[in-house]
């Protein structure tokens, strides 16, 4: 699937987990629920066709990341820790790489959701779901 403008739900492929977020700038996986908090706005970034603004529908921040790996949510600054480069995987997945500090998004059992070194593994791989 081509990903484009629109609403999608993010699937953590190994957990189920959606991503999701709070209005005190936490993301973290969730069981879907339907509240409205796992609804994320996809927007390309001009002129690039894998690079994307990722924004919370319900809280309006954007997923973002720091030197440390620490993923939040934040508000719109137009700074590169809140592009990621999302590029589809040989299995119909993807991954989510940050475009100031080049680590994917990734996620555990526990439904942390952190940056982290590329390892291929399914914590590291996403499926979307388009909403709207």
């Amino acid at each position: 699937m081509t990903l484009t403008n629109g609403t999608y739900h993010i699937v953590n492929v190994e957990t189920g987990f959606r991503l999701d977020g709070n209005e005190q700038k936490e993301i973290y996986g969730h069981v879907p629920n339907g509240r409205g908090f796992q609804d994320w706005q996809l927007t390309k970034v001009e002129n690039f066709d894998d690079r994307f603004l990722i924004k919370s529908e319900k809280t309006n921040l954007c997923l973002d990341t720091n030197a440390d790996k620490e993923v939040y949510g934040h508000s719109e600054n137009g700074g590169e820790n809140q592009i990621w480069i999302i590029q589809e995987n040989s299995d119909k997945t993807y991954q989510l790489q940050n475009l100031a500090n080049d680590a994917v998004l990734d996620g555990n059992k526990e439904g942390k959701i952190y940056c982290n070194k590329l390892n291929g593994g399914n914590f590291q791989k996403w499926r979307f779901q388009l909403v709207r």
